[in-house]
């Protein structure tokens, strides 16, 4: 019985360990570029709001990026068409800077870059 209680207490604490590693944190008040991809247009620019929020309209059917205005972060997501309801998050404790995007209108799984 302790073996079982033993790995049961290390199973969970490597499980909670990993998931505050790969938490996501909203990014507010960034210069965003939006492309659709390809051909890699600037569609528009925007910048987030105080919960990580870009909202833009009537983008069509179709895979984009967004980028910093450096161009050094990205993170793509697959769009529906219509409306933007997109959510930019970074992974907490990540060693290089690293973007998701979450669709709100669909809250479909996000496309990591």
């Amino acid at each position: 019985m302790k073996k079982f209680v033993l790995f049961l207490c290390v199973s969970f604490a490597t499980f909670t360990l990993s998931a505050q590693t790969h938490s996501h944190i909203p990014i507010p008040g960034v210069d965003v570029v939006v492309e659709k991809v390809p051909p890699g247009n600037d569609v528009g620019r925007s910048t987030t709001d105080k919960n990580g929020m870009i909202f833009l309209r009537n983008l069509e059917q179709g895979y984009y990026e967004v980028r910093d205005r450096k161009n050094s972060v990205r993170a793509g997501i697959h769009h529906r068409g219509g409306a933007v309801r997109w959510q930019l998050l970074k992974v907490r404790d990540a060693r290089k800077p690293t973007w998701v995007l979450v669709d709100i209108n669909t809250t479909k799984t996000p496309v990591d870059e």
